[in-house]
């Protein structure tokens, strides 16, 4: 069962129309990349033996995983700056008080995130039915969970950093900003300040990817290259300490920001 506050949070998402224009879009793009891959026989990557309920969940999810961020920062954002956006924060202060609003968010993130993940196993299932409804619905948990997993906890971690963003700056926009433009750059800077790679979220996603999909490197649309620098579990370690130190971050802000009001 949902809260009733969790669901009201939703109800704030739903009304918020720059969100729905972005999902949206992103659905159209996983679209269109399945299109490419069933149907353009010109491109050498027409793999019909592949196109099963269990491959087409995976490449969504690889798929999510790769450009994912986006949408997670996106999500991250709108949650935790909604009320920013529509000054209705004193409010949601009184209501409920500081901490509380902050749970009832991340309660909300949390699912918010999981139901993004889980729509591209059923946008899989679509997909395929939709080229060949004959084959059987049959998924391997055992390498499916996995990729949801590593899906999962890189979207999340994208969705957190748009959390705390939009906290910080007290603005949708700005979290947005922050979420996507400061992984990118500190990349870029670590292409010349190399120990900065170590602090970079791609290091570690790509280390997640590569241990999690292995089960596509046969596809030939698909190129996995040095995609293992760590191991699985120390991604695993590194990325959840991460996503926990902006949760720490984000309510040291808010209980600062109780003291001063």
């Amino acid at each position: 069962m949902i809260s009733k506050k969790v669901q009201g949070e939703f109800l704030k998402l739903k009304r918020a129309t720059e969100l729905t224009s972005i999902l949206s879009l992103f659905v159209v793009f996983f679209l269109l990349m399945f299109f490419q891959k069933a149907f353009n026989s010109e491109s050498g990557y027409y793999t019909p033996e592949l196109l099963s309920i269990q491959y087409m969940s995976s490449f969504n999810l690889l798929l999510l995983s790769l450009v994912g961020f986006i949408p997670g920062s996106v999500l991250g954002a709108y949650i935790s700056g909604i009320e920013y956006k529509h000054n209705t924060n004193v409010y949601v202060i009184v209501n409920v008080g500081r901490i509380q609003s902050v749970v009832i968010k991340i309660k909300t993130l949390l699912l918010g995130t999981m139901c993004l993940v889980v729509f591209m196993i059923f946008l899989g299932g679509l997909e395929v039915f939709f080229v060949d409804n004959q084959r059987p619905f049959f998924i391997e948990w055992k390498i499916l969970f996995p990729q949801l997993f590593c899906c999962y906890i890189i979207l999340l971690c994208s969705s957190m950093i748009g959390f705390l963003g939009a906290t910080l700056t007290k603005s949708v926009y700005g979290g947005i900003l922050i979420a996507i433009v400061f992984p990118i750059l500190l990349e870029r800077i670590s292409l010349y300040v190399s120990i900065l790679k170590y602090f970079t979220l791609n290091e570690y996603y790509a280390s997640l990817i590569g241990h999690s999909f292995k089960n596509m490197a046969g596809d030939p649309q698909i190129q996995f290259s040095n995609l293992t620098s760590f191991s699985y579990g120390s991604s695993v370690f590194i990325i959840t300490a991460i996503i926990l130190s902006i949760l720490i971050i984000h309510i040291i802000i808010i209980v600062k920001r109780d003291f001063k009001a």
